[in-house]
């Protein structure tokens, strides 16, 4: 619903542009100087459109068009746009004329002279390149996420900054055996399929995807989303969750139902903006290195979720449908300190809940 929203949003600021530069009023005046017929189509044409490209954008989303090409993609949604606002134009004008809305007959019937300075093909130029534009910020952020495409675009991290986050390294179960028994290339869709189904997991529990690493992701959270909900834990058995409902699926094409372990720290990182040619967004700090050894701590543990102290006291001594057990302490290298590990379970009755 988010994205229908600023996708609907977009059209009113586009249509809206469209007719302030097309009639030339005043801005000031806009409203209140917009004819009578005009002023009832820009909404109806934004909320047309935005869920046009509402729509289009969760076809990208689907099975069938996920590994298409960006340049792909956006040419389809143009030419769709592009027939879709044909068929609703010729609706229109049928529907106005047969059931006799003067009032909208004027506007529709005769669209190419609607627009005082543009013509009916300019007009359907512009919106296939506002279209064009929306396709291509929405693939940029589906590439490296909407908060750092804002922060690289608004050079909010060119000057190093300290920020308190809670880091999560999320690493599939028995990689190396699986990866020799499926080869390279199915390995590889394997982990692609993986993390498209993280992405709903995701997006529940308000996670920022900082980078895929292999078959590793690492997610991240400030501490005010990490804490509400217990998004920070609950993100890794809804994931978990997710895919063993599409057991049928991993098992009918690799032979194996992927499983996920995960290790959770917190603390303070500097962040900044790196790189020339390829800009990203980095977390800097001993925090993430501290998550990585706690993830690899699973395997010897016997359990598929560890979080730090920290993270268990940010969270509180106890967690709705879980429990948190002391599990070990390691020693980070090249310090004296010791970190206290404790495994994370959901609760029996929670599990039975979800089952049902």
């Amino acid at each position: 619903m988010r994205s229908f929203i600023v996708f609907t949003a977009a059209w009113v600021i586009a249509i809206g542009l469209l007719l302030l530069l097309s009639l030339q009023i005043p801005v000031g005046n806009f409203i209140a100087h917009l004819p009578g017929g005009r002023l009832l189509l820009w909404p109806v044409a934004s909320i047309f459109l935005g869920a046009l490209s509402w729509g289009l954008n969760l076809l990208n989303d689907s099975i069938v068009f996920r590994k298409r090409s960006f340049a792909f993609l956006i040419f389809f949604n143009v030419f769709a746009l592009f027939i879709s606002v044909v068929v609703f134009l010729f609706l229109m004008r049928w529907a106005t004329t047969l059931f006799g809305f003067t009032n909208l007959i004027n506007v529709f019937a005769s669209l190419s002279d609607s627009f005082s300075k543009i013509h009916f093909w300019g007009l359907i130029l512009y919106i296939l390149v506002v279209q064009g534009v929306l396709d291509f910020i929405t693939q940029m952020t589906n590439m490296i996420g909407s908060r750092t495409l804002v922060h690289i675009i608004l050079g909010y991290y060119r000057q190093p900054k300290t920020e308190e986050r809670v880091f999560m390294f999320l690493d599939l179960q028995g990689s190396t055996a699986v990866a020799e028994r499926l080869g390279h290339e199915q390995f590889c869709r394997l982990i692609q399929d993986c993390f498209v189904d993280l992405t709903q997991s995701a997006l529940i529990h308000e996670v920022e995807i900082y980078q895929y690493v292999g078959d590793e992701a690492i997610l991240t959270w400030n501490k005010a989303k990490a804490t509400q909900n217990a998004n920070c834990i609950e993100v890794f058995y809804d994931f978990n969750q997710a895919l063993l409902k599409k057991s049928n699926y991993y098992l009918k094409k690799y032979q194996y139902c992927p499983v996920f372990k995960a290790g959770l720290n917190m603390g303070e990182v500097a962040v900044a903006e790196v790189g020339t040619i390829k800009r990203n967004i980095a977390y800097l700090s001993d925090v993430l290195n501290t998550a990585s050894r706690i993830e690899h701590l699973c395997n010897e543990i016997g359990k598929s979720l560890l979080i730090s102290e920290d993270v268990k006291q940010m969270l509180g001594d106890e967690v709705p449908g879980y429990k948190m057990d002391f599990a070990d302490e390691i020693k980070l290298r090249g310090k004296n300190k010791l970190v206290k590990i404790y495994s994370v379970e959901k609760t029996i009755s929670d599990i039975d809940h979800n089952r049902k």
